[in-house]
């Protein structure tokens, strides 16, 4: 190592006249290039952004309202029927003028129908309305019995229906006297909710959503004085005017698809809907019968 560093040393200050070929190479060619002059970096050009996008106004409170929703047109108003109700035996006008929407079901107007009847005479009785002799079924339009094309508009002349009284299906009273009937099938919840599930898998396959069960087979009174929970002047109240199975509009997570019940009709108007599950507990739901959603649909004139 010593002999090493001893022979660099004399070498080096040998040769320190002289640089090794590579490094007077690199000198050489440092000092043969020009200088480069450091050239100003040009600016940059810089443009004014777009506004942006006007949107309407949004309701800072109401953050469910998405920024990109804006308001829909209204629907086209749709030609209205004029309709006069009279009663069947006196004749005597019983409501105002009334513009329905033809299309719309008939059982608005016979909802509404009840209500006042129930609320008039403070009686409880089944109310069917009748024209040109022929009963009003509730669950189809009036165009489908009727064009009723000359009874357009408010100064068109109204088309007369007759409201008919009729007794209710079932009284308080006549819910108590009716016997349990133990060994009759189809009593209690179980045998409901196996009814429900043969009526929905009928509907689906005849794609309807409601059967008529007020005068069917199935024994909905005898349902009804079984089950602990329905066997109650809560339910009965002033009387069933009607009974169906239904298809809602709601989903039922158990089947993913539309919800089905039992629809009671009370004669002041009120409904109660019944929903039966496999082990026979019955779900209840009671919807009252609100004048302020119905009305607006028929549109009363005060002439």
């Amino acid at each position: 190592m010593k002999a090493f560093f001893t022979s660099s040393a004399v070498s080096s200050s040998s040769g320190s006249g002289e640089q090794p070929a590579i490094f007077n190479s690199l000198a050489g060619s440092s000092a043969e290039q020009p200088v480069c002059e450091a050239k100003p970096m040009p600016q940059s050009t810089h443009y004014p952004k777009p506004p942006p996008p006007e949107l309407p106004d949004y309701d800072y409170q109401n953050c469910h309202r998405k920024l990109c929703c804006y308001p829909k047109p209204p629907p086209p108003e749709l030609p209205r029927v004029r309709l006069k109700v009279v009663s069947a035996i006196t004749g005597e006008q019983i409501q105002e003028p009334i513009l329905m929407n033809p299309h719309t079901q008939m059982r608005s107007l016979l909802s509404y129908m009840q209500y006042l009847a129930y609320h008039k005479d403070d009686k409880a009785s089944l109310i069917r309305l009748k024209c040109d002799d022929f009963i009003f079924d509730p669950h189809r339009s009036l165009m489908q019995y009727y064009p009723a094309t000359e009874h357009f508009g408010v100064e068109s002349e109204p088309m007369v229906m007759q409201m008919i009284a009729e007794p209710v299906l079932l009284t308080w009273e006549q819910l108590i006297a009716t016997p349990t009937m133990r060994k009759q099938a189809g009593r209690g919840g179980k045998g409901a909710c196996i009814q429900q599930r043969i009526l929905r898998a009928h509907c689906l396959e005849n794609h309807i959503l409601y059967v008529d069960l007020a005068t069917s087979g199935y024994n909905w009174r005898l349902l009804l004085k079984t089950m602990p929970c329905l066997n109650t002047p809560e339910v009965i109240g002033s009387g069933i005017v009607g009974v169906s199975f239904r298809l809602l509009a709601d989903i039922d997570p158990n089947y993913g698809a539309a919800r089905h019940v039992f629809e009671l009709n009370c004669a002041n108007g009120d409904k109660w809907h019944l929903h039966f599950h496999q082990r026979g507990s019955c779900n209840r739901t009671f919807l009252p019968f609100l004048p302020y959603r119905v009305i607006p649909k028929l549109h009363t004139l005060h002439v």
